[in-house]
């Protein structure tokens, strides 16, 4: 499925999931964005979220945590 011109990759890696996501990002000089979707759990933003917020920032590319209350219609109006 294509989003904006652009066909998303799927990238599976095994170990430290913040150490396996910073090596992909430096691997792949296209990757400029990492959005990530809160949990809805009611127990925080969910294990993936939580571990790249105490990494304090240390990403070389934005990344965008989103709420799992965001919708199709107001996803387009961010675009």
């Amino acid at each position: 499925m294509e989003h904006g011109g652009i066909t998303p990759q799927v990238v599976i890696k095994e170990g430290k999931a913040v150490a396996a996501i910073e090596n992909v990002i430096e691997d792949d000089p296209d990757i400029a964005l990492m959005v990530l979707a809160a949990g809805d759990s009611g127990e925080g933003p969910g294990p993936l979220v939580s571990a790249i917020a105490g990494t304090g920032g240390t990403f070389s590319i934005p990344v965008t945590v989103v709420p799992t209350s965001l919708t199709d219609a107001d996803n387009d109006d961010l675009v």
